[in-house]
């Protein structure tokens, strides 16, 4: 997760399962970390892997794109 120590922060609010929101109770109490630093480790690692797709899909819909098949690319790697 990016250090959000100095950057500026706003308010959001959603709802949850109630299941949900009762596990993010019992690890944030068990770790002693708030819910909060585990709602936006989350949010983040999942924004990152929603960028990651988008980027994946981008670029194999892209026909200037170059594709490689997972035999040329283990040939790459030496695998």
């Amino acid at each position: 997760m990016k250090n959000t120590h100095n950057l500026a922060t706003v308010l959001k609010s959603f709802r949850m399962p109630s299941d949900v929101a009762k596990q993010l109770a019992e690890l944030s109490n068990e770790t002693h970390r708030t819910e909060t630093y585990y709602l936006n480790l989350a949010i983040s690692r999942y924004m990152e892997d929603v960028m990651d797709v988008h980027i994946a899909r981008d670029r194999f819909n892209d026909p200037d794109s170059r594709h490689l098949t997972s035999e040329s690319l283990r040939t790459q790697l030496g695998v």
